[in-house]
């Protein structure tokens, strides 16, 4: 639920082939297994040490975060010909990976049980393990997401993707500077 509505946009916003889609997929789920994995280790680490205001403000610094890199693909897709967006090339930034990242490390209902679950562990290499076994549980969803990706042949549709990117940027920036202020 916390992941669709961020996803869903990047599918849809462009035209893409079958090997195109799959690679957008296989990105997105590598940049979610790399924060799963960073995540793991460092909590199962950590153990009974994490504070809860340190998490807090983590995750609010990565909300912000995807917030703010929402908005940057939204302004590559739409204005290509910004000074901005010609220096921050999709070649050398991929936005699904990116994205994966940010929405592997904000937090929903199963990601804190796997948090609790991995502090109880006290140990990195079991903590990793917990959120490798986490993001294989997780990553079905992502087959459910394909069919969106060939929305984006129609260009109206497109339209409508990019402005859910910047609805859903919008929420998850306030989201984050809120819980950075609280």
């Amino acid at each position: 639920a916390t992941c669709g509505p961020i996803l869903a946009p990047l599918l849809m916003a462009e035209e893409r082939t079958w090997s195109g889609l799959l690679r957008v997929i296989g990105e997105l789920a590598l940049g979610r297994l790399l924060a799963y994995l960073a995540f793991g280790a460092g909590v199962g680490y950590l153990g009974t040490e994490l504070q809860g205001p340190w998490l807090d403000k983590a995750v609010a610094i990565a909300m912000v975060l995807l917030a703010l890199t929402m908005f940057l693909y939204v302004a590559m897709r739409g204005w290509p010909h910004l000074p901005l967006c010609r220096v921050v090339n999709t070649r050398f930034v991929r936005f699904p990976i990116l994205l994966g990242l940010l929405t592997g490390i904000n937090v929903c209902p199963p990601f804190l049980l796997a948090i609790s679950s991995a502090l109880g562990l006290g140990s990195m290499v079991l903590g990793l393990a917990l959120f490798g076994g986490f993001f294989l549980g997780t990553s079905l969803y992502l087959l459910a997401l394909v069919p969106l990706g060939f929305l984006g042949r129609w260009p109206n549709l497109r339209l409508v993707a990019l402005m859910t990117a910047v609805l859903v940027g919008g929420v998850f920036l306030v989201m984050g500077i809120v819980r950075l202020v609280t």
